[in-house]
C-alpha cells in the first residue's frame, strides 16, 4: 500500500460511506473500526464544510450531519474535536448542549486535506484489521482482484470478507 498519508485519509472517507447500512456500534464494526470510522467521519464534515467560512449553528449542522453525511449524534461531538486539533475549525464556541459554532479552515486543497486526516489516522494506531481494510480498499480502488490477489495476512481475511458482507 501507499505510504501517503493522503491515501490514508481518502480511503477512511470511502470506508465511512461504506458504512452507510451498518450499524457502527456492533460486530466488528463496533469493536475493531474506531479510528477509521472517527476520520472517515470527520473527512465526511471537512470535505462538506470547506469554504464555508462560519458555521454559525452547529446544533443545526450535527442535524443535517447526521441526516445528510451519516454522522451519528453520538460522533458529532468527537468530530469536532478532530477538526479542531488538525485545525480544519478553529474558534469553537460550546455551551451545555455542545458545540454551538466554528469558523472553518479546511485546507483548500484536497491532497493536504486528506494527508492531514491520514495523520491522524495513523496517530490514532489503528489496528490490523483497520489497516487490512484500508490497504483493501486502496487496492480495490485500482480495479477488482480476487481474493488470492489481495496482499493482506492471511489471519485478516476472513475479519476483513465479513466486514465487506457487512458493508
Amino acid at each position: 500500500m501507499s505510504e501517503v498519508p493522503a491515501v490514508y485519509g481518502l480511503r477512511t472517507h470511502d470506508v465511512h460511506q461504506g458504512l452507510h447500512e451498518v450499524d457502527r456500534n456492533t460486530g466488528l464494526v463496533g469493536r475493531e473500526l474506531d479510528a477509521t470510522q472517527l476520520v472517515g467521519m470527520a473527512a465526511a464534515v471537512a470535505t462538506s464544510i470547506k469554504g464555508q467560512d462560519v458555521v454559525a449553528n452547529a446544533q443545526d449542522f450535527k442535524t443535517i450531519a447526521a441526516e445528510q453525511l451519516d454522522i451519528d449524534r453520538w460522533a458529532f461531538e468527537p468530530v469536532i474535536d478532530l477538526l479542531a486539533e488538525v485545525d480544519f475549525i478553529r474558534n469553537v464556541q460550546r455551551s451545555k448542549s455542545g458545540t454551538d459554532s466554528f469558523y472553518e479552515s479546511v485546507p483548500e486543497d484536497f491532497e493536504r486535506l486528506y494527508a492531514t486526516l491520514g495523520d491522524a489516522w495513523e496517530a490514532r494506531r489503528p489496528g490490523e484489521l483497520e489497516k487490512a481494510l484500508v490497504e483493501t480498499v486502496e487496492t480495490l480502488s485500482h480495479g477488482p482482484r480476487s481474493v488470492a490477489e489481495l496482499d493482506v495476512d492471511r489471519d485478516a481475511i476472513e475479519p476483513l470478507l465479513e466486514l465487506g458482507r457487512s458493508a
